[in-house]
């Protein structure tokens, strides 16, 4: 199973160099080459996912939806990088430029897989619960999307860079996409902070502690409430949200990554 993993995040890695290499000397044929392998990797990455999946179901006293390959840092990151590269293959047909942010992005969310823990744990009693994978699945989800408006937020701000016109369509098309992936994040996100106060309330009961996970959950969301709120203002549009798109991604990371290695709370375990 590891070797697969490994595997996947080698012709991850060789597609974006093909890809900026044939990008680079204005090579087609290598540009193009390079995006099968990426499709190939994702392909890899999907079996992978699902081998996984099945390795803990069977080996791990867990129902199924308990098993799903989407807790601790390893996994999260790789269920992360899963979500970038199936929105690269999906989006590109109508919007090549993504492929130049969305390949590196998921090679470099993989790679940083590849430095966390990787064997299988079993889950404990706490998260053996119904609630477990709606929780933790919408909020994969979730970050997947914000992601995806960051991404779309860098490039908008490269293309600005070279003195592209923001009325320009594709500049509108970078803009519309990274909104919409705010709006698709933001609902998934609002289920992931629901569903975990319900939790809370099964499990300890009550809605919420003010743990420092919950509080930056909290912010976050209530950073791209702000976001979602300014962008109904006319003058709110293209530079202004490609950079709250980046910083928002900033947020969902140390959200993720930051109060579990730096602040000690109820999730620290995650």
């Amino acid at each position: 199973m590891h070797v697969l993993f490994s595997v996947t995040l080698v012709v991850y890695l060789i597609a974006v160099i093909a890809y900026f290499t044939g990008t680079a000397f204005k090579h087609e044929k290598l540009t193009k080459y390079a995006f099968i392998m990426f499709i190939a990797a994702t392909v890899a990455h999907v079996v992978y996912f699902f081998w996984r999946w099945w390795a803990k179901f069977d080996l791990l006293d867990l129902t199924l939806l308990n098993a799903a390959p989407i807790r601790g840092a390893f996994e999260y990151s790789m269920a992360f990088a899963l979500g970038i590269s199936i929105v690269v293959i999906l989006a590109r047909p109508k919007m090549p430029w993504i492929s130049s942010v969305g390949m590196p992005a998921t090679a470099l969310m993989m790679a940083f897989a590849a430095t966390r823990n990787m064997d299988i744990h079993d889950l404990m009693p706490a998260l053996r619960s119904p609630w477990f994978f709606v929780h933790a699945g919408t909020g994969v989800v979730a970050y997947a999307a914000f992601a995806v408006a960051a991404v779309a937020g860098i490039k908008y701000l490269q293309m600005l860079k070279k003195n592209e016109d923001e009325d320009g369509k594709t500049m509108i098309q970078i803009d519309r996409m990274s909104y919409r992936a705010i709006v698709f994040g933001m609902l998934f996100f609002t289920v992931t902070i629901i569903s975990g106060s319900l939790w809370a309330a099964d499990a300890w009961s009550r809605f919420w502690f003010w743990d420092p996970k919950e509080l930056w959950s909290l912010i976050t969301w209530i950073f791209y409430a702000i976001y979602l709120h300014q962008r109904l203002r006319k003058n709110w549009r293209g530079k202004r949200c490609a950079i709250l798109a980046i910083v928002g991604v900033g947020l969902v990371l140390f959200t993720w990554l930051g109060v579990n290695n730096l602040l000690y709370g109820l999730h620290s375990y995650s």
